[in-house]
């Protein structure tokens, strides 16, 4: 990492530093990516004859990241000689995929689905009541 910063000298000139700083973290070897984001958080000075000390803590916030994949959906077969109902299919399937747009409420999209809320956020993971993106939920 490097530190850089534009400072004023005593005449009011400006003046351009920077420094390498050590930083290092541990990620599991199964990490493909790392996005990182830091935020400095209050910054204190000591002058010291013509020195300046300064202590700029940051916030590192750092995410690894990593492919998996699975198979879901290995087989799908259509009975034509007894069709559902559209009563039965909400009624009787166990599992279905519903397509949510963003900006939909949860509360409308399992009032609409026939579920509670609560499930259909804690089955897709959902902390927003208001959906931010597109997606695909389980009902």
């Amino acid at each position: 990492m490097t530190v850089c910063m534009i400072v004023r000298d005593g005449s009011g000139a400006l003046a351009y530093y920077e420094r390498p700083a050590a930083y290092s973290t541990l990620l599991p070897e199964t990490c493909e990516s790392v996005r990182a984001e830091i935020t400095p958080l209050e910054m204190a000075y000591v002058k010291n004859g013509n020195t300046v000390e300064i202590k700029l803590p940051l916030y590192i916030d750092r995410v690894g990241m990593t492919n998996t994949s699975c198979t879901a959906l290995t087989r799908m077969q259509v009975e034509e000689s007894s069709p559902y109902t559209e009563d039965d299919v909400l009624d009787g399937c166990p599992l279905r995929v519903c397509f949510a747009e963003k900006g939909e409420s949860v509360w409308d999209i399992a009032r609409r689905e026939r579920r509670s809320p609560h499930v259909l956020r804690e089955e897709n993971g959902l902390t927003e009541d208001v959906l931010p993106k597109d997606c695909m939920l389980i009902v």
